[in-house]
């Protein structure tokens, strides 16, 4: 059985933008609109029986519960659940873009920083089609000198 190359979706996106088609799946990844809501400060998930919880891939993990609408929310483990962009990704020129990896779960079990180069070659291939789209704006805010 031969398997599918996993840059088919990229090389079939770049022969649509040469047909004429526009494939918008690029400038969400490249303007910054992608950010986990799990990730985000005034997001909470309540399952049925009142638990309060962010994210909803990691429903069963405890890491992911923070109390109850009977008792208490614990604060201190919300804000440390709550990612920032840590010291290694700030060196990084694609921290704005990646948000240090977009998933919270993800992130903190990244021990080999495999996470951070799929994310590389994500936001460097969605590039390349955001360019190859024409959904840039080429106007420059420069004043030209008299010579």
């Amino acid at each position: 059985m031969t398997l599918p190359d996993p840059d088919a979706s990229f090389e079939l996106s770049k022969f649509a933008i040469k047909k004429g088609y526009n494939v918008p799946a690029a400038r969400g990844i490249i303007t910054n609109l992608f950010n986990c809501y799990a990730n985000r400060k005034n997001h909470y998930t309540f399952n049925v029986k009142g638990v309060i919880q962010t994210c909803t891939i990691a429903l069963y993990s405890n890491s992911n519960i923070f109390g109850s609408v009977h008792g208490k929310f614990n604060h201190e483990k919300f804000d440390r659940w709550y990612l920032t962009i840590d010291s290694e990704c700030q060196k990084c020129p694609n921290a704005l873009i990646c948000k240090s990896g977009f998933c919270p779960p993800k992130h903190r079990s990244n021990k080999q920083r495999t996470l951070c180069n799929q994310v590389k070659k994500k936001i460097d291939k969605n590039l390349e089609l955001f360019i190859l789209n024409k959904e840039y704006c080429d106007y420059l805010d420069v004043k030209r000198e008299e010579v």
